[in-house]
């Protein structure tokens, strides 16, 4: 990923940086938006701010979904662009008239009092839960770029973890 574009975005001529407070379909976030990072897509539901967890996806696949009629695709939805945090992701708050609900699946966090979990349709993501308190883990890194530079690999095995993105010792103490 360069620093100007974000990891879905294509090559293209017409290719901009977002305006503040400017509505666009999330086609042309994904596809032409010269964005420093993943757009973080966001919306309410039921008073609770969301974020639709899609990692696990390549662009056409979350362009792809559509209603269960089939009459509608999200990639057509459109999304207003508030700003880009500090830590360089672009923020998109869901402006459509049509449901958000059409387009993701959307269910409470499990054990916990508030907060949803929100994959888009037909593409559902596994929750990993909280940490097994038995554990008493500490984590020894994180952050994604850490673990991209050391490679994956180096955190098999029976002492140490992966979990939400971050690197947990099972023993406690760091290797």
């Amino acid at each position: 990923m360069s620093a100007s574009t974000s990891k879905f975005a294509l090559e293209s001529r017409s290719a901009m940086h977002p305006r503040q407070g400017q509505v666009y379909p999330l086609d042309q976030i994904l596809k032409q938006l010269l964005l420093p990072d993943t757009p973080h897509l966001g919306f309410f539901w039921k008073g609770t701010q969301c974020v639709i967890q899609d990692a696990h996806l390549t662009a056409d696949q979350l362009l792809s979904v559509r209603t269960i009629s089939g009459a509608f695709r999200f990639g057509d939805t459109k999304w207003r662009y508030l700003h880009t945090t500090n830590e360089k992701i672009p923020v998109f708050k869901y402006f459509d008239a049509l449901g958000i609900e059409l387009f993701v699946d959307i269910v409470p966090v499990p054990d916990e009092d508030e907060g949803y979990w929100v994959t888009p349709k037909g593409y559902p993501r596994e929750w990993r839960g909280r940490l097994q308190p038995e554990y008493a883990p500490e984590c020894l890194c994180c952050t994604s770029d850490f673990i991209q530079v050391l490679g994956i690999e180096d955190f098999s095995g029976d002492d140490v973890e992966l979990r939400y993105g971050h690197v947990y010792s099972k023993s406690g103490s760091p290797e």
